[in-house]
């Protein structure tokens, strides 16, 4: 993808990471510009707000956009995002910065010139995201179809909680220990394992829905 036109690669690095080196031609967009801390911290940010980031990178409504990170998390919540707005032309690089590196792609720390995109975001979409009602109305009334999906650790459990009625799986269990998303199979065997299956509609969530969107991404997948 690094010489083709309409290809946006996005660095979702902080401004500092990215400086130190970067993968030729990639764009910087730090996660914390498509997050608001309204109503509370790590809310998806608004349709102006992620219209014009989009467009501040150059990206425009037909771009294809490869995305990566160092953390497992900030690429999936961009992919989250762009879903949410309409654009779903969105890949994530799998082990992020580390397997680029491994592969020997080039890297630098020259800045690319950018020509402004054209994108304009849709009305945000109700298939990627759970209200506050939904989770509610699950632990009033429990449907057997729907499953409630927490992906924080068993310290932050045995810490604070969880709401009622949902399973608790580390969003660790996800990746190799090399850091790359876990195959197909193997990731039906571990939700399997949970009584999960592939016809439930399933709400994940964590502390701030960072480390839910790889989960999101995986299940996706």
């Amino acid at each position: 993808y690094l010489n083709q036109d309409g290809v946006v690669i996005i660095d979702m690095r902080s401004e500092e990471d990215y400086a130190a080196g970067h993968v030729l031609n990639a764009v910087n967009l730090p996660v914390d510009d498509i997050l608001i801390s309204v109503p509370v911290e790590g809310s998806i940010t608004s349709t102006k707000k992620f219209t014009k980031a989009m467009k501040k990178i150059g990206v425009s409504n037909d771009s294809l956009i490869i995305a990566y990170d160092s953390n497992k998390m900030a690429a999936s919540r961009f992919l989250w995002t762009a879903f949410m707005y309409g654009h779903e032309n969105v890949l994530v690089v799998d082990g992020g910065l580390n397997a680029i590196q491994a592969a020997g792609i080039e890297m630098t720390t020259d800045i690319p010139e950018i020509t402004e995109g054209t994108f304009e975001s849709g009305e945000p979409s109700q298939n990627w995201m759970a209200k506050m009602e939904d989770v509610q109305a699950q632990v009033n009334m429990p449907d057997p179809n729907v499953i409630l999906l927490d992906v924080r650790s068993q310290e932050e459990y045995y810490t604070n909680g969880k709401i009622p009625t949902s399973v608790m799986i580390d969003y660790k269990t996800n990746f190799y220990s090399d850091g790359t998303f876990k195959n197909v199979q193997a990731t039906r065997i571990n939700y399997l394992e949970e009584k999960i299956y592939p016809e439930n509609d399933i709400i994940i969530y964590c502390q701030t829905s960072m480390r839910a969107a790889p989960v999101f991404l995986e299940l996706y997948e």
